[in-house]
């Protein structure tokens, strides 16, 4: 629709966020070459063409050789770590692929607020928070509501990490009756994030967190729209290198140096519901002034 340029320039809500990054993914696929339709639009058009405009002239920044067309496909889905493929051609070869991961309303990888989000069951802490949550305070949240009858360790591990509530009768009564229960909820599960990270952060496996990162992220560049210009930013290998632990941070982070000196901030969180699915890491980035590079 001619209407989804807005997306690129009107700020909306946190809770539409998911909505417009998929429209955003979807209208750089065409952005370089937009329908007349859209160009034309009496309501829209000055907007596509001032964005498309801008995404060229970016586009032609990421390719130094001569080319005469360009592709762009879709690559985002959780087999993937990347959001599209662009691809630079020369009398129908190619010349150039670009993996890339867009991030609306950012100039830079440091300020965003992650650049990689794993699942906690990838256990860079040998011992599983959300084992370790049942095993310690689970009974804390069943007992805040006689309705909540509490499913076997087996059962709870099958669908923790899972984003479907309905799966299992235990959480989906657990969201049903969250707003009666939400701040007691919320003071437990705080709780057990920061007596976990005080027993067991210290023993992170540096070098397989080192492993997943350089896995998921080497290879793209990241493409920032801040709602009036296209950036470009990059890691630097040594960025991905994990040196050491420095501290635990608002009982909920565990905060990592790479060797090139920039900080790692791990917050452990609940994506869906606080304590109720999905404990995962939140992962950004933190550049020191002495080591803030030049995106290439």
């Amino acid at each position: 629709m001619a209407s989804d340029i807005q997306t690129f320039i009107v700020t909306t809500n946190r809770s539409d966020n998911d909505k417009n990054n998929k429209i955003r993914e979807n209208v750089l696929l065409i952005l370089h070459d937009p329908p007349s339709r859209f160009i034309n639009d009496p309501v829209y058009g000055d907007m596509w063409k001032e964005v498309s405009k801008k995404w060229k002239i970016f586009l032609s920044t990421l390719c130094s050789v001569k080319y005469d067309d360009i592709r762009i496909k879709k690559k985002a889905g959780r087999r993937c770590n990347y959001d599209h493929e662009i691809s630079f051609l020369y009398e129908g070869l190619v010349v150039k692929v670009v993996k890339t991961e867009f991030k609306h309303n950012s100039e830079s990888i440091d300020k965003l607020p992650q650049y990689f989000n794993a699942p906690e069951k990838k256990r860079y802490i040998e011992k599983s928070y959300a084992e370790y949550f049942y095993d310690n305070y689970i009974d804390r949240i069943c007992s805040l509501s006689e309705t909540l009858v509490k499913p076997s360790k087996d059962v709870y591990m099958k669908h923790i990490y899972s984003s479907t509530y309905s799966k299992n009768k235990f959480f989906a009564r657990l969201k049903e009756i969250e707003p009666t229960i939400q701040n007691e909820k919320k003071s437990i599960v705080c709780e057990s994030i920061k007596t976990y990270l005080e027993l067991y952060g210290s023993t992170l496996n540096i070098n397989m967190l080192t492993d997943d990162i350089k896995l998921t992220q080497s290879g793209k560049i990241f493409i920032l729209w801040n709602c009036k210009n296209f950036k470009l930013d990059s890691f630097l290998d040594n960025e991905f290198d994990i040196e050491s632990i420095v501290r635990i941070k608002n009982n909920n982070v565990i905060v990592v140096k790479s060797k090139h000196g920039t900080i790692h901030n791990l917050l452990l969180r609940w994506k869906n519901h606080l304590g109720i699915l999905y404990p995962a890491w939140q992962i950004s980035l933190e550049r020191l002034a002495e080591c803030v590079q030049s995106p290439t």
